[in-house]
C-alpha cells in the first residue's frame, strides 16, 4: 500500500489544491472497515480530492465494497455529515438518498464512486 499526497497548482487560474492518492496492492476485494474506513472518512473530512487505485482489476469489486458502507445508516450519516458538499456535488442531497441508492445497488455505476480505479 502506498499513500501519496500531491500539491497541485494551475498556472492558468492561479489556483492550488491537493489530492490524496491511495494505492492498494490487494489480491482480493476487502470490506471497507477498520483503518481503511477511518482513512476514507479522513479523506472525506479533509475536503481535498482523493482517489483509490486497486491492483488486479479489483476496482468493480471495491466499488461494491464502498457501496456496502453506505448501506449502513449510521455510517452513511456519519460520512455525509463529514463533508456534505462532496455528496451534493454528485446530486446526492442527503444521507437518506445515499442509503437508498446504495440499497438499490445504484452506487457502483454512480459518479460518486469515480474515486475508485
Amino acid at each position: 500500500m502506498a499513500r501519496l499526497k500531491y500539491c497541485l497548482f494551475d498556472p492558468t487560474t492561479g489556483l492550488s489544491g491537493s489530492k490524496s492518492v491511495e494505492m492498494k496492492n490487494w489480491s482480493s476485494a476487502r470490506s471497507i472497515s477498520g483503518s481503511t474506513y477511518e482513512q476514507f472518512k479522513a479523506y472525506l473530512t479533509g475536503g481535498s480530492d482523493f482517489e483509490y487505485y486497486f491492483s488486479n482489476g479489483l476496482n468493480d469489486a471495491m466499488k461494491g465494497q464502498f457501496q456496502n458502507v453506505f448501506k449502513s445508516s449510521s455510517k452513511a450519516n456519519e460520512l455525509f455529515d463529514a463533508n456534505p458538499e462532496f455528496f451534493i456535488r454528485q446530486d446526492i442531497s442527503d444521507a437518506d438518498m445515499l442509503i437508498d441508492l446504495a440499497n438499490k445497488g445504484l452506487l457502483t455505476n454512480h459518479p460518486l464512486l469515480d474515486f475508485v480505479h
